[in-house]
């Protein structure tokens, strides 16, 4: 590594000089650009050639001999990796099926649209400006979504509303979206970091990824603990019910303060989830000693344990990942 003094000239301007070998190597004269990017960790790179990314990035998908999973899968891993124009594409005709699981997909991304369709093509536009909503305040819109709906859940389960139990199914795909427009923006961060100005480096978001790969987990078991109050014949003895309730809002003081100590990295926060995830285990245990003989009660006790299990262990996911963050004296 070479270092360089900063000069100052003038009344405004400070001057770096660039190493000879560099120059040279490069076969640069007087009056050459040279090109600096500002990444988001503060760096500055420096290139001879300008690094651009293509005004739009057009993609193309055949649909020809792809299962509706593998259509599903393709446009997904086109969206992550982004692209401003996908042409889906089919020699014959597009089929009802695909157009389905096309418009189907199209509610789990944020920005695509779908601007033209024939027979034979499907042409959807990407209209997301990447930099209206930040990495961070995505993960706490997927914080207060998966908050709601865990809480919603046992609401419906100990009341055993319906309703509200379908409400949370519904609500699980919003949070899906929102983790895939993450994996996105943390992509697109990754590969150009002097062009998207989400001021994300790389080694934070992969702690970012983690964190919004819990909350997408912690909407899953949500949603599976909404699943049993829908289930029919399924009714939990009075006691039972209330130390599982019990046991439910520990789960939710659990992810709360996790999320606070992300969000504020607040280390010592972290520290007390980690402390309340040894005794939810340690309650879970008692808990399924009181559950007796396997029966229709059981199995629901048991699906409802282990989500709530699941649920603190990702949420002492969260806490670890705001130690690592505030060892790091981010923000």
């Amino acid at each position: 590594m070479e270092t360089r003094k900063i000069q100052f000239t003038g009344r405004s301007t400070y001057l770096v000089s660039l190493p000879k070998a560099w120059v040279r190597a490069r076969k640069l004269k007087v009056g050459d650009l040279v090109y600096i990017t500002e990444n988001p960790d503060g760096t500055l790179t420096l290139s001879s050639r300008g690094k651009r990314r293509d005004p739009r990035v057009v993609v193309s998908l055949d649909v020809d001999d792809l299962a509706p999973e593998m259509i599903e899968r393709r446009i997904i891993a086109h969206y992550i990796s982004g692209f401003d124009v996908l042409n889906i594409k089919s020699k014959t005709r597009i089929t009802s099926d695909v157009r389905r699981v096309v418009g189907q997909i199209m509610q789990r991304i944020i920005g695509p649209e779908i601007i033209e369709e024939t027979a034979e093509h499907i042409t959807i536009q990407d209209l997301l400006d990447m930099t209206d909503l930040s990495p961070k305040n995505v993960l706490r819109r997927m914080y207060l979504m998966g908050a709601s709906m865990f809480i919603n859940a046992m609401e419906a389960v100990k009341d055993a509303e319906e309703e509200l139990a379908r409400s949370v199914i519904d609500r699980d795909v919003d949070v899906d979206r929102l983790y895939l427009l993450l994996c996105r923006q943390l992509t697109e961060s990754a590969r150009q970091p002097g062009e998207i100005k989400i001021g994300v480096p790389p080694e934070i978001g992969l702690q970012y990824l983690l964190v919004a790969k819990s909350f997408e987990r912690i909407a899953d078991h949500s949603t599976r603990i909404a699943e049993v109050a829908l289930m029919q014949g399924t009714s939990i003895d009075g006691s039972l019910m209330e130390d599982i309730t019990a046991l439910s809002h520990e789960t939710f003081e659990c992810l709360e303060k996790a999320s606070e100590a992300f969000f504020a990295l607040r280390e010592d926060t972290a520290n007390h989830v980690l402390e309340y995830r040894k005794r939810i285990r340690k309650r879970s245990r008692q808990l399924f000693g009181d559950v007796g003989e396997p029966s229709s009660q059981a199995y629901v006790v048991f699906s409802i344990m282990d989500s709530l299990l699941r649920i603190a262990g990702y949420s002492a996911d969260i806490a670890e990942a705001a130690i690592n963050l505030a060892g790091r004296g981010e923000d």
